[in-house]
């Protein structure tokens, strides 16, 4: 069987999932909340950490604290949707940019294109794991006292300097690691109190908390992230190294979350990329042009010789 993107949990039964249970702690009021955050923290070098109900959730919750009702926010033409809903959501309008060919990240000459006082916020996305010039759009926002917010929703363990304000990250059952569903904000700048506060159904203007039983399922999930990392970096070699030679590879710079190649054919269980927010020329010809590959961890290398074998 080929794995197409399921998280590994299926071989360990978590004591901290049943400790939860019998001790009531399933809601957002437990200990495994503050835990999974203080070990996101330490893993991603951050300062300050808040769990969310969704990787969406953290997305919104930032771009609604920073208030960007009616004004622009930056984000690249090849994300998950849920990157324009957060904007939508709270009131921003999306200003949609290309992307680079090779990396398929936000492309930084795009953003200066369009860069104006107009605009609350940049909103790179970390694509399949890889990471955008962060130090040049950085430098843009500066120019114009913008925010940066970091979807890094699939780029949990790549290379993380935390170079913006904030950075929303996802751990949906599809990702690196999995909460079931769940999220997290870190900053290495600014308290997340604030944002704690405007996610908190008691204080604030939704329920937006992780529940604990999700966070216990993270903090299990976290003592095998290096496992799990080793493992997204030999699947992506094992397709380097059974596909044919002049395979055209997306260039990768981080965790490679998702595998991608160009080709010609789209064989069972291949995925297309996401299809462009707005029919921009890289984008677009990368949606037609390039197919994910099955990049669970659960994969063994005989799965994926034989995957290469059918294409």
């Amino acid at each position: 069987m080929i794995h197409l993107d399921t998280c590994n949990i299926s071989k360990y039964i978590s004591s901290n999932i049943v400790n939860a249970m019998i001790n009531g702690h399933v809601s957002k009021h437990g200990p495994y909340v503050e835990r999974f955050e203080n070990a996101c923290k330490d893993f991603l070098n951050a300062k300050y950490a808040c769990a969310t109900n969704s990787g969406t959730t953290a997305l919104y919750a930032c771009l609604k604290h920073i208030g960007v009702e009616g004004k622009e926010v930056i984000i690249p033409a090849l994300t998950f949707v849920a990157t324009k809903n957060a904007v939508l959501l709270a009131g921003g309008i999306p200003i949609v940019v290309d992307v680079d060919p090779d990396t398929w990240c936000m492309d930084v000459n795009e953003v200066e294109k369009v860069l104006s006082y107009k605009v609350a916020v940049i909103l790179p996305v970390h694509l399949y794991g890889n990471v955008c010039d962060m130090d040049k759009i950085c430098e843009l926002a500066r120019r114009i006292d913008a925010y940066v917010v970091e979807d890094a929703c699939q780029s949990f363990g790549s290379p993380n300097e935390n170079w913006g304000h904030y950075q929303c990250y996802s751990f949906n059952g599809n990702k690196t690691i999995t909460t079931g569903a769940g999220g997290m904000i870190t900053s290495n700048y600014l308290d997340l109190t604030p944002i704690r506060e405007l996610i908190d159904n008691s204080t604030g203007i939704m329920n937006g908390r992780m529940p604990n039983l999700n966070a216990a399922l993270g903090l299990s999930q976290m003592e095998r992230i290096d496992e799990f990392i080793k493992k997204k970096y030999k699947i992506h070699k094992w397709y380097q190294k059974y596909l044919p030679k002049d395979t055209v590879f997306q260039k990768n710079n981080g965790v490679p979350w998702m595998t991608a190649i160009k080709t010609s054919s789209a064989p069972e269980p291949c995925r297309y990329i996401f299809e462009p927010l707005k029919d921009l020329p890289n984008a677009t010809y990368i949606h037609k042009e390039y197919m994910c590959l099955p990049s669970s961890t659960l994969n063994t290398k005989q799965d994926i010789k034989e995957y290469c074998d059918a294409i």
